[in-house]
């Protein structure tokens, strides 16, 4: 059996992330699997895939900015790839992948799994999108709590679906020893007095970055300590630093724009990270990940992240999705303790991983009842 993913995206960000991990972990439990990522933009998801050692699929655009044309073209060299690999089974990050995977299912004429990803709630997705996913023939969910509704819509036995349990790099994301906790937050110019809260995603409307800075800026003249650190890109960034230089906060919020390399080391410098709300991927990558650093996490109850704290993967708390008051109520929960400086908690204690075996084992199922 070998899989071949398909991700229209050039960035580790949203639905990408989940999947690019699901690689990953096949690529290191022995199955063969290939990535093809968007060509035509640029961005650091290959990179991030070459550092594992997993295989480029050449040849496909697959991208959401690709021209008909060129749509048409990757469907049929995903036929021929289809042809050519005796049991092959697809993985599609987007509805963009599902359309390419299943109008090349029609070209090469050959019954091939598709797997699709499960990563919103499904009673609010579109008359489109339940088309969209009626195409797979199975689909992995980041939430338990959506499949028993999944499978009412789409009339699909519930067997079709896996909870995807949602993992972290541990080799990039992990807590650091006290002393140099307090070491890095002093080259990131951070005083162990100061209280630093993080956020990290796109600035882009309905993601809660002004919000964040709203609901800070209403308790920062009691809190002088007080930081907010901001990390990440995109088309809202300026009125954010606008709304920030507005309210008189340019001392307390910091905005350090785009991270890669040195993104671990911004989780760890933070007492506390808040995810105002979940994104594209319907976990909350960010979340994960500053947990993994040891970072206490406030994130919305609607997120996948609640089906991981009865094991201990969430230290803090949560919140309600979109409500301001309550941001404000966990804002003044954290600047109100009397800790000089929050220690790092420990890291997550348990990942996928162990119980990777089950998505192996659904696989190698699903790739043998088809003819």
């Amino acid at each position: 059996m070998k899989g071949l993913v398909l991700i229209s995206s050039p960035t580790l960000t949203g639905v990408a992330a989940p999947v690019a991990g699901l690689a990953r972990r096949l690529h290191q439990n022995g199955l063969p699997v290939e990535v093809a990522t968007d060509s035509l933009r640029r961005g650091d998801l290959r990179n991030h895939l070459n550092s594992f050692g997993i295989p480029i699929f050449h040849g496909m655009t697959l991208s959401t900015v690709a021209r008909p044309d060129q749509y048409v073209q990757d469907a049929f060299r995903l036929a021929r790839k289809i042809r050519q690999e005796k049991r092959l089974f697809l993985l599609a990050a987007t509805s963009n992948d599902v359309w390419s995977a299943w109008a090349a299912t029609k070209i090469a004429r050959r019954s091939v799994p598709i797997l699709g990803m499960l990563s919103r709630d499904p009673k609010n997705l579109s008359s489109s999108q339940r088309a969209t996913l009626r195409r797979c023939t199975a689909w992995l969910s980041v939430r338990k709590a959506w499949i028993a509704p999944a499978s009412e819509i789409l009339c699909t036995p519930p067997e079709r679906f896996l909870f995807l349990s949602p993992d972290v790099d541990k080799n990039r994301f992990y807590p650091l020893p006290r002393r140099e906790h307090l070491s890095l937050r002093d080259r990131w110019g951070f005083s162990p007095k100061e209280r630093v809260i993080g956020f990290v995603g796109r600035f882009k409307p309905g993601r809660g970055a002004k919000r964040l800075i709203r609901a800070f800026a209403r308790i920062a003249p009691a809190f002088p300590s007080a930081r907010l650190l901001m990390v990440g890109f995109g088309e809202d960034l300026p009125l954010c630093r606008w709304l920030a230089a507005r309210h008189g906060l340019s001392r307390q919020v910091h905005f350090t724009g785009f991270l890669s390399d040195s993104l671990p080391d911004a989780y760890r410098v933070m007492d506390a990270l808040v995810l105002p709300v979940v994104g594209n991927d319907g976990i909350g990558r960010a979340a994960l990940e500053a947990r993994a650093c040891g970072v206490s996490v406030w994130a919305p109850t609607e997120s996948a992240l609640k089906d991981l704290s009865e094991n201990g993967m969430i230290s803090g708390g949560f919140l309600n999705d979109g409500d301001p008051e309550d941001l404000h109520r966990v804002f003044t929960e954290i600047f109100s303790r009397d800790e000089a400086s929050l220690p790092p908690v420990a890291g997550m204690p348990v990942f996928v991983g162990e119980e990777f075996p089950t998505v192996i084992d659904f696989l190698r199922n699903l790739a043998a009842n088809i003819p």
